[in-house]
């Protein structure tokens, strides 16, 4: 595929996702990478909304047919969260290459199916977690992967807020909840750090603190060989803002970033890393501080796509990568779907759980 710099992208959907709107600001402001030829918005409240918010000021309303006839180098998919796969599917079946809003489709059939399509015809497919251009989340990674901390023996992480009910009447959309919602950012963390589990044990509930039924209070339990991680994700915490984090133990140190991301002006956030490597003094707040100077949250991860559709870089994360991990968070969140699911082939988790089950 030849590819103009910027690339020529259309988004597709301004949805009721937190992440529509940001994206397409940033899009906006890497001109160097992206051209925002267009928004597609069919539901009409959502595109009266869109209009007036700065993010898609003077960008042109398209209909899909306009959008696809345009033939862009890549399509940005921000739909509400349960038009996210199907849309994406279209788009990688007409041949272009798709960057999605996280989590997906509740099917795990679905989503493999538009992850054999990216691999099959060959196009580039990005999710947008929003944690993985996070430059301390980076530095931690770079960390590990030097040895600094050792054999990773364990994992935890925090991904919570305080949601009104209108928040919980969303949640009351996905069987998992807020494990499903926003515990998958951390899921996909801990994946990146310890790779998949063997077993793992969700304890999601409902604490009916908004007086709605939805599975908001999120806790999964997972077991490696000889590490065990820990996700929680709350819309019913407060302070659950600031206490959303993770924390790294290997057998040479331990790393610790609290908050993820602190809010600063003008939509950038900064992070802390410590690091302790020195276990003489068993109280010490961390050997080692680094502060990461002011970023934006999307910027990394938006560079990344750019970069990934004009074949300068490879994806770290294939479409068979993203799939696994779209089953772990399904399975985290107690939902049956992803171990009796025939129509996919079963990761080595699931599997395992799937023969044991038959063979007692």
């Amino acid at each position: 595929m030849t590819c103009l710099n910027p690339l020529r992208v259309v988004q597709i959907g301004t949805g009721s996702t937190v992440h529509a709107a940001p994206v397409a600001e940033t899009v906006r402001q890497l001109r160097e990478d992206y051209q925002l030829l267009g928004v597609v918005e069919t539901d009409p409240v959502q595109k009266l909304a869109a209009e007036r918010k700065t993010a898609f000021q003077g960008v042109p309303f398209l209909s899909s047919a306009e959008a696809f006839a345009l033939r862009p180098d890549a399509f940005l998919v921000e739909t509400d969260e349960l038009r996210l796969v199907p849309t994406a599917i279209r788009v990688l079946e007409e041949g272009f290459p798709v960057f999605m809003d996280k989590p997906g489709s509740g099917s795990s059939a679905d989503f493999h199916r538009m992850c054999r399509i990216a691999e099959e015809k060959k196009l580039p497919f990005s999710t947008g977690y929003m944690f993985r251009g996070n430059p301390a989340v980076r530095k931690a990674m770079e960390m590990v992967n030097d040895g600094l901390l050792g054999r990773i023996v364990s994992f935890e992480g925090q991904m919570s807020c305080m949601g009104n009910a209108g928040y919980h009447e969303k949640l009351k959309r996905f069987p998992g909840g807020m494990m499903y919602y926003l515990g998958c950012h951390i899921i996909d963390l801990m994946v990146g750090f310890c790779g998949f589990p063997d077993r793992l044990l969700p304890l999601n509930i409902a604490t009916h603190a908004c007086g709605v039924e939805c599975r908001d209070h999120g806790f999964c339990l997972f077991r490696y060989p000889d590490a065990f991680g820990f996700v929680k994700a709350s819309a019913s915490e407060f302070n659950g803002f600031a206490r959303r984090c993770i924390s790294l133990a290997g057998t040479k140190g331990a790393i610790e970033i609290r908050p993820l991301e602190k809010p600063e002006e003008n939509g950038y956030y900064t992070a802390q890393l410590r690091m302790t490597d020195n276990n003489d003094h068993p109280y010490a707040e961390g050997s080692k501080s680094i502060t990461f100077p002011p970023f934006r949250r999307y910027d990394v991860m938006m560079k990344d796509f750019a970069d990934y559709v004009r074949g300068k870089k490879e994806n770290p994360r294939s479409p068979a990568y993203e799939a696994e991990l779209h089953d772990l968070i399904l399975a985290a969140q107690g939902d049956s779907n992803a171990q009796t699911d025939r129509e996919i082939s079963f990761s080595f988790f699931q599997k395992k759980m799937h023969e044991e089950s038959r063979n007692p």
